[in-house]
């Protein structure tokens, strides 16, 4: 999808179009058009993404250095700081915070302007749909680097039609920025005559421009105070010029009396287009580039409040759209599941029949609920039969019981004997359920495994207990193994009891 920025200027529209084809920025086409129906006509053509930039003279821009380690909490004092270094409450304005590691802390710079200059802005575009709204001095940064690969530290000097902007660089980051009320309409107005060549600094002054020229000079030479502070620091800098420089001697007028301060930068043809035509596009191109790269340093402010009605009526008929297939899915899968449990309930129903005619077999009570329909009422039928019921001849045999265990063995002679003695100690009594009849095989019987571990002083009382275990066949399963060790006073005995 291509990427197409515009810089609109009274009527006059300065618009690029460019994509990303791997790691390579393909420039599709650069042109200025003078109507808003010529625009429309280019931008119908294409599926794109339409982007604009805030003007630098209503961005304001904050640096500093936070000694802050953690920058989860750095950008929680923000808005404090922000209350204290803009002219504005953070509330009434849209920011957009770039936090940058230096030293033992963070660089940070917050640019902002007010909603209500974003508000004029955007309804200035409002026919055209804008997608994305960035800041014109991260733009002409960005555009900056796009053709200055080395340098790190710069000055760019945009001269557009209504102003001029002043762009410090410093490692490669906005440094600061001024704009200038001067531009190529203003120096145009004290042209005599028609403008048919590039005109050379000495030209425009004996074309009655020389007081723009002192004028500009003059603005020029405030701005870079205000961006360097002092004249020694910036001896050798150097200085990129873009904007409207094919017809007018910018960099002349810029360098006059700064000769010895700045070196220019050469821009040769880029992309199979002509450097002037590339530079007098610069903002329309950064702004491109601002979207593409879409990182940190992005300066996208269309969102929240501002985000686009036509983004937002996409997003709705997508998220209908979603919704619809979602319901859909979720209509097919009640179906589905409710096509499984009827298939389990008759698989489970079918299973119960078969239940019931066996048992019937040998208990014909069973046989009554074959008539019952639902699963739920086939299972509350047999657990009423199994567990309420008092059945004449029930197949199902009856579990022994923790109770009658204890029962029994507290009605243990030699046991009693061995309880009442001073030493006696029981350690260990377990009760474990060996075996128990199941639906398939309801006359299985239970087979139930006693443990018990005991310390006595009396091993000829341990010894008739387990003799009288021994031959107790009524309570005491005889065919299953029983087992007497003893070690010193401790003894273990295990046997199978039986109701």
């Amino acid at each position: 999808m291509q990427i197409i920025g515009i810089k609109k200027d009274s009527e006059h529209y300065s618009i690029a179009s460019l994509s990303k084809e791997g790691s390579e920025i393909r420039i599709h086409f650069i042109e200025t058009v003078n109507s808003s129906t010529a625009l429309k006509e280019i931008l119908s053509k294409k599926e794109h993404v339409l982007v604009a930039g805030l003007p630098s003279s209503q961005v304001l821009l904050r640096s500093f250095v936070s000694l802050i380690k953690k920058k989860a909490l750095l950008r929680k004092t923000l808005p404090f700081k922000q209350r204290e270094i803009f002219p504005f409450d953070p509330k009434e304005g849209v920011s957009k915070t770039i936090i940058s590691p230096q030293g033992k802390g963070f660089f940070v710079r917050i640019f902002s302007s007010q909603k209500a200059q974003v508000k004029k802005h955007l309804l200035s575009y409002e026919d055209l749909r804008l997608d994305v709204l960035s800041i014109e001095p991260m733009a002409l940064l960005r555009f900056a680097l796009f053709l200055e690969q080395k340098e790190s530290d710069f000055l760019v000097v945009h001269f557009d039609r209504h102003k001029t902007l002043l762009l410090a660089v410093e490692n490669r980051r906005v440094k600061q920025y001024v704009t200038l009320d001067m531009g190529a309409v203003e120096l145009k107005k004290h042209l005599v005559g028609p403008l048919e060549k590039k005109l050379t600094l000495k030209e425009c002054i004996d074309k009655g421009s020389k007081e723009f020229v002192e004028l500009f000079g003059k603005k020029i030479d405030r701005a870079l105070y205000f961006l360097f502070q002092k004249r020694e620091s910036l001896k050798g800098q150097k200085v990129l010029f873009t904007g409207f420089c094919e017809m007018y001697p910018v960099e002349e007028m810029f360098l006059l009396g700064r000769e010895e301060l700045f070196s220019p930068l050469v821009v040769g043809n880029r992309r199979g287009f002509h450097a002037s035509s590339i530079l007098s596009h610069a903002l329309s191109i950064g702004l491109c580039l601002d979207v593409i790269q879409d990182d940190e340093k992005s300066c996208q402010l269309l969102d929240k409040e501002f985000f686009p009605a036509h983004h937002r009526d996409h997003f709705v008929k997508k998220l209908k759209k979603h919704a619809l297939v979602c319901l859909g899915l979720l209509v097919a899968s009640y179906l589905l599941f409710f096509s499984y449990v009827k298939k389990e309930d008759i698989r489970k129903s079918t299973r119960l029949d078969t239940l019931f005619e066996e048992f019937g077999a040998v208990y014909p009570l069973f046989f009554q609920g074959l008539n019952e329909e639902s699963v739920e009422e086939k299972l509350d039928f047999s657990s009423r039969l199994i567990t309420k019921k008092k059945l004449e001849k029930s197949p199902f045999v009856a579990v022994p019981k923790v109770k009658n265990l204890l029962i029994y063995l507290q009605q243990s002679k030699h046991l009693k004997i061995l309880e009442n003695s001073q030493d006696f100690a029981l350690k260990k009594l377990d009760y474990q359920l060996m075996q128990r009849p199941t639906f398939l095989k309801p006359g299985e019987p239970y087979l139930v495994k006693v443990d018990m571990v005991f310390n006595t002083a009396l091993p000829e009382q341990a010894k008739a207990f387990y003799a009288e275990i021994s031959q107790d066949s009524v309570h005491i399963d005889l065919k299953k193994p029983i087992t007497f060790n003893q070690r010193k006073n401790a003894y273990a005995l295990s046997f199978f009891f039986k109701e």
